[in-house]
């Protein structure tokens, strides 16, 4: 009975100690802000710069009584160490099919530039007869300038 014990015990300490040792090697802290290290006094943060971080992306296509809405929304932000929105082009895109008596496709795209968080919202209709199935293939992308 003790060695079951004994081993229990020691199960449960070599867990704890992973569990540290990962939370102590992570890369970001609470809401993807930088993780800072001590040295000489100073706080330093652990990166420069963020690149682009994609913060949403989503797309739909929704029926409405002549047609197909279709919309792709994309979100993505970069920012330096110091919190000053950095230079970025979002885009997002929509890719739309329809298939009813016969397939109905169409697709767009929309690009933002700005710094900091940027949002990119591109719409695209179908309009048919009949009803039928719809879906959107878009995506979303981002570039630093």
């Amino acid at each position: 009975m003790k060695k079951g014990r004994y081993l229990v015990i020691g199960v449960l300490i070599g867990v704890l100690v992973l569990m540290v040792s990962v939370f102590a090697l992570g890369e970001t802290g609470a809401q993807g802000q930088p993780k800072t290290a001590a040295r000489g006094g100073e706080i330093v943060p652990l990166w420069d710069d963020s690149g682009c971080v994609s913060v949403y992306c989503y797309g739909s296509c929704d029926q409405w009584d002549t047609g197909w809405k279709c919309w792709t929304k994309s979100i993505y932000e970069r920012y330096d160490s110091s919190g000053q929105g950095k230079p970025i082009r979002v885009t997002a895109y929509a890719d739309c099919t329809v298939v009813h008596l016969w397939t109905s496709t169409t697709s767009c795209q929309t690009s933002r530039t700005g710094s900091g968080r940027v949002t990119a919202t591109t719409t695209c209709w179908i309009g048919v007869l009949f009803e039928g199935q719809g879906w959107n293939d878009g995506g979303c992308s981002c570039q630093e300038l």
